[in-house]
């Protein structure tokens, strides 16, 4: 369990990670472990659309001293680039100490996990990665929704009902007009 410094750190990073929409990752804690989070990535296409409609949960799991060292992460639905159900190797993670940024949090290591999935063709092959083709990721993406379903249903309620409660606080008038506002300088 964690102490309560920690359990701050990391409550931080949940807020963090869920205060503004992002189209390709739902996060959710563990409800009886705050080291441990379920991210789900998803609208992701790839660059010949190997991953469209391709729903991927993986499991995030925090060091004590997060965000000093990087989470661990584990695939636990087929996606074609990481081994399902072991821990998964990326640049900045768990075998590449040197190269993680604390300043990432979970939220930007979640989405070096992503862009990874996207420009997995630029990727250096880790351990426990996978070696697809294009047509075999479109049809793993094709069938993780329903191996979701069918597996991981209980993981897939908890995500879901997380982001529906954070989601429903985002103000979305004002996060379109700060956005217009950008694009218009």
């Amino acid at each position: 369990m964690a102490d309560s410094k920690n359990t701050l750190r990391i409550t931080a990073q949940y807020k963090k990670a869920i205060k503004e929409p992002n189209e390709f990752i739902k996060f959710a804690l563990d409800d009886d472990d705050p080291y441990t989070w379920y991210i789900m990535v998803h609208n992701i296409a790839g660059s010949k659309d190997e991953y469209l409609g391709g729903e991927y949960i993986f499991k995030f799991i925090l060091p004590k001293d997060f965000p000093y060292s990087p989470p661990k992460f584990y695939a636990l639905t087929p996606n074609g680039l990481y081994d399902y159900n072991k821990i998964c190797c990326i640049s900045i993670g768990e075998f590449h100490k040197d190269d993680y940024r604390t300043s990432l949090g979970v939220a930007g290591f979640a989405r070096e996990l992503a862009n990874g999935m996207i420009v997995w063709k630029d990727v250096q092959q880790g351990m426990n990665m996978l070696k697809t083709t294009y047509e075999e990721k479109k049809t793993i993406a094709k069938k993780s929704v329903e191996y979701n379903q069918k597996n991981n249903a209980k993981l897939l309620k908890i995500i879901n009902d997380q982001y529906d409660l954070y989601s429903s606080k985002w103000d979305l008038k004002t996060i379109t007009s700060e956005l217009q506002f950008k694009l218009n300088l």
